[in-house]
């Protein structure tokens, strides 16, 4: 199976299907309460064991000052919880899962600090991030608009937000265009001034695409595609850190 969906053209995804399959299998070799069957072997009853996986390049990117500036300005663009919850993430540098299930006594524990649940870490313990100054004055400015269990409530009441993916799609189309409006290059930026112009209002990325194969000029690709992830910003946060002076022990404290 995992041959035959490598050799389909998706490598990744074989990679993803093997990794299930053995856990299932892992699962189904563990043994119930009081049976000494001898087939529950977790070392050479699963079928998955030994299938060499396909090379995989590390994803992900590093999001430039213009970027996060860009990033930053269509998030204003966009009303509601989800971006708040995104702009948590930008100034902790945390786990998007983690900032939307925050609660609010999370950060009532000690002062200027986010103690985490060990629920919700990766590490499965306690993690107690001192907050910098932008992110205390998010959380005081979020306190002043919502109340109940968690910082960013769901549409479910007493539910938390459910999933960031159209805010982050939101955010990278319009970044993009404010990227090709600021943009050096004298045409690309003229294009997105005249879209403007003629349609009275921002145009979207695909307009913007549209109208430079018209004219033939080429854009630079912004955000746009799965290249540009929400959870790159946690990277971008670490790499910011480590260009500010701090060490990597420090960075990955931080990050856990």
């Amino acid at each position: 199976m995992h041959r035959a969906i490598t050799e389909s053209g998706r490598p990744v995804r074989a990679n993803r299907i093997l990794a299930v399959c053995s856990k299932m299998f892992s699962l189904s070799l563990v043994p119930m309460a009081g049976e000494t069957k001898p087939w529950r072997d977790a070392a050479a009853g699963n079928p998955c064991k030994g299938i060499k996986r396909n090379h995989e390049e590390p994803s992900g990117r590093l999001y430039s000052p213009a970027e996060l500036g860009a990033i930053s300005d269509a998030l204003a663009e966009y009303p509601g919880v989800a971006a708040d919850c995104v702009r948590l993430i930008m100034v902790t540098g945390c786990r998007p899962i983690e900032a939307m299930k925050a609660k609010w006594t999370e950060f009532d524990v000690e002062p200027q600090c986010w103690v985490k649940p060990s629920a919700h870490t990766k590490q499965r313990r306690i993690h107690r991030l001192p907050l910098s100054p932008p992110a205390i004055e998010l959380i005081q400015r979020l306190r002043t608009k919502r109340s109940g269990v968690y910082v960013f409530p769901g549409q479910v009441e007493g539910e938390h937000i459910a999933a960031l993916w159209h805010v982050w799609h939101f955010v990278r189309d319009r970044a993009t265009v404010l990227l090709w409006a600021n943009s050096g290059d004298a045409r690309v930026a003229t294009l997105v001034a005249d879209l403007r112009a003629g349609l009275r209002r921002e145009p979207s990325a695909g307009e913007c695409l549209n109208e430079a194969k018209r004219r033939e000029v080429e854009l630079p690709r912004g955000l746009l595609g799965k290249g540009a992830r929400l959870y790159d910003v946690r990277h971008t946060y670490a790499s910011l850190g480590a260009g500010g002076g701090l060490s990597l022990p420090i960075i990955g404290r931080l990050l856990q």
